[in-house]
């Protein structure tokens, strides 16, 4: 005897499938301080008290970058791109700038070496909440 082939279970099981491989901001990112690996770091806030996430490497795009460390909880899983107002450079070697656009374009912003005067703050009034990119420079 043959058994009928139903559309509605292929359905369902394709749906299922669907729903399961799907990623989320909290899937496709983990929470990386720029503190231990002596990277850099973004805050959602203009204080270090928000969500943030950490680098230790240059990046052409935030578009895909997620501030996964809670922190307070305020801009927890938001995306990075276009909404980070405050930077801490962790790097002994190297400054990090922050620019406006994707691919290090733009206008930018640099914050020193670790522990230099300028080694942290918040984004001046063209960045805040417009950056797109960061890449490190001599």
């Amino acid at each position: 005897m043959k058994k009928a082939f139903s559309p509605l279970i292929a359905g369902v099981s394709a749906a299922a499938a669907v729903t399961i491989t799907t990623a989320t901001p909290a899937a496709a990112d983990t929470c990386m301080s720029g503190a231990d690996k002596g990277g850099y770091e973004l805050y959602f806030n203009s204080n270090q008290s928000s969500a943030w996430q950490g680098w230790a490497w240059n990046d052409p795009s935030f578009g895909d970058d997620y501030f996964m460390c809670r922190g307070n909880g305020s801009g927890y899983t938001q995306i990075v791109k276009n909404n980070a107002a405050y930077v801490v450079n962790w790097n002994n070697s190297s400054s990090v700038r922050i620019y406006y656009n994707s691919n290090y374009q733009g206008a930018y912003q640099t914050f020193g070496k670790v522990f230099s005067s300028s080694y942290a703050g918040p984004l001046n009034n063209t960045l805040k909440n417009n950056n797109a990119s960061a890449q490190y420079v001599s």
